[in-house]
Formats: C-alpha cells, sequence, structure tokens
C-alpha cells in the first residue's frame, strides 16, 4: 500500500522504514497493534476476541501468537497482571 502511495519501489520503502525506524514496517504495525491490545486488555473488558479484531489482527490464535512472543504471556494472563477496570 505505501508503495502504491508514494510511487516508490517497495523494498525501497522497506530499507528506508527500516534505517529510520530500526525495525521493518510490518514489525512496527504489530508492535503498535500490540500496545493497543495491551491497553484495552488492561482497561476494558471487552473479550480478547474482540481485541484481536480492534486491533487489527484477523486470527484470534495468531494475535495470541504474536502477543506472547512480544510480551511473554498471553493476552488473558497481561489482563490478570494488569487490570484497571
Amino acid at each position: 500500500m505505501l508503495s502504491e502511495l508514494t510511487f516508490l519501489n517497495k523494498y525501497h520503502i522497506v530499507h528506508a522504514f527500516k534505517q529510520y525506524k530500526g525495525i521493518s514496517p510490518i514489525n512496527y504495525m504489530i508492535q503498535k497493534r500490540l500496545e493497543e491490545a495491551k491497553l484495552l486488555l488492561s482497561t476494558t473488558n471487552l473479550q480478547i476476541s474482540e481485541i484481536a479484531y480492534i486491533v487489527g489482527f484477523t486470527s484470534q490464535s495468531y494475535f495470541a501468537q504474536a502477543f506472547k512472543k512480544a510480551t511473554h504471556t498471553s493476552p488473558l494472563q497481561y489482563r490478570k497482571d494488569n487490570s484497571h477496570s
């Protein structure tokens, strides 16, 4: 999508983005989605499947896998440990 919007080669965009942010565009997007998920887990009573959908994951299992990889805990355990609601 970025390539179409900017009329630049996608490999050039990925390289420039990684130089600028130190992370690939896809990993940056996943990181931002997980940050929002952590906020929703700790401040709402939404179901985990709803949160996965809201932050842009089409698969709840992939969401749980990515969340655990990034935080070393499951979304449910994160909610139990960080709930403010």
